[in-house]
């Protein structure tokens, strides 16, 4: 009965092996969602980042839109004569 035992031990030890060199072969697996957001990273969080940084501007841009914003209300501000002067300024 001790070899029988033998035997199957050593098959057992054999497939073990193999399994253990096949779980190294195989990829790891991408981070699903649940892993994410287990390490605190929401698909939320992911997309307000990705917004973010798209509404970055140069500080040209910035400035130039300043200045746009800052004419527009001065513009405002003055009243209707003051758009009907710019226009007629415009169209000369």
């Amino acid at each position: 009965m001790d070899f029988r035992y033998n035997d199957t031990a050593l098959k057992l030890e054999e497939e073990l092996a193999e399994i253990k060199s096949a779980e190294k072969a195989i990829p790891a697996p991408e981070e699903s969602g649940i892993l994410r957001i287990a390490k605190g990273k929401t698909p939320l969080d992911e997309v307000r980042a990705l917004i973010d940084s798209s509404k970055q501007k140069s500080a040209g841009v910035e400035i130039s839109e300043y200045r746009v914003r800052a004419k527009l209300a001065g513009i405002r501000d003055a009243g209707p004569r003051a758009v009907e002067s710019f226009l007629a300024k415009a169209n000369r």
